[in-house]
């Protein structure tokens, strides 16, 4: 099967490596060979995608160079609209793929991709928890999705964190949902109530991985170290809090601590130089 690469919404397919002589009775070469029925749908998926994905590509290298060779500001807004236009008319076309094979396993990294859309994540969310909770790749997904702050994946995230098989799914799965409840109890929309009650959600999911999966990995670190680093952020820096204590000499050499001035508006001005 091949595996699609959605960084720069390009997906190049790795050639398959060739029959090894074993002996005197050669295997037939892969073409002659007819492929499982399953692995010839996920294929046949795969390259569906790839070959939107091959178009968007070939279009969008002209548009770059028109960018970089445009003169005013104004030319190079109105092409990026038209890049803009284009990567829409490419997710479209990769959602309608998704929809006529949504339990696929081949639509996985387009989903991971989707669900990033604004006008796509609802649905591709929906998709992921039906037919992919047991993905491999659904943890680091998870914790992508929370520290980008995806809202309509808070779904997925509780639903990985529930159901999987995987400790290493659930661990990133709670790491990933502290972070995105911490962003949103940190927004400027959120009222006083809806902040204590996501600040209590994310430190529940935090708290959970550093006692169940503080030595899964994520990325290069363990899980519980960052989830201790972002707990401390959930209960002392978050918007809303009272800033944590500092203590000082000011230019006269004065002892103070910035309690002292409680109640006052206080400008902070942190500063440096080497």
């Amino acid at each position: 099967m091949r595996k699609l690469s959605f960084a720069l919404g390009i997906a190049l397919v790795g050639a398959a490596p060739g029959w090894a002589d074993d002996g005197p009775e050669k295997k037939p070469p892969a073409k002659d060979v007819a492929p499982a029925k399953d692995d010839a749908k996920e294929k046949d998926v795969a390259e569906q995608i790839q070959d939107v994905q091959t178009e968007f590509s070939k279009k969008a290298q002209g548009i770059v160079a028109r960018y970089r060779a445009a003169e005013d500001n104004e030319e190079r807004q109105k092409i990026l609209q038209e890049y803009r236009s284009l990567q829409t008319e490419m997710n479209s076309q990769i959602a309608a793929i998704v929809d006529k094979n949504s339990d696929n396993p081949a639509i996985f990294p387009a989903l991971q991709q989707l669900v990033q859309v604004p006008e796509q994540s609802a649905k591709a969310t929906a998709l992921l928890i039906k037919h992919h909770v047991s993905n491999p790749q659904i943890g680091t997904t998870c914790l992508m999705l929370g520290r980008q702050g995806v809202k309509d994946a808070e779904p997925l995230l509780r639903a990985v964190a529930e159901k999987s098989k995987s400790d290493e799914a659930k661990g990133l799965a709670l790491l990933g949902l502290g972070q995105l409840l911490l962003s949103q109890a940190d927004n400027e929309a959120a009222d006083d109530t809806r902040r204590e009650k996501l600040r209590g959600e994310a430190q529940e999911a935090l708290k959970k991985v550093v006692r169940d999966y503080p030595d899964v990995k994520a990325f290069q670190r363990k899980a519980g170290d960052w989830a201790s680093a972002v707990l401390f952020e959930v209960e002392h820096l978050s918007v809303g809090l009272p800033v944590p204590d500092l203590a000082g000499e000011d230019l006269e050499g004065q002892e103070f601590k910035l309690s002292d001035y409680r109640g006052k508006v206080v400008f902070l001005d942190f500063w440096a130089h080497w």
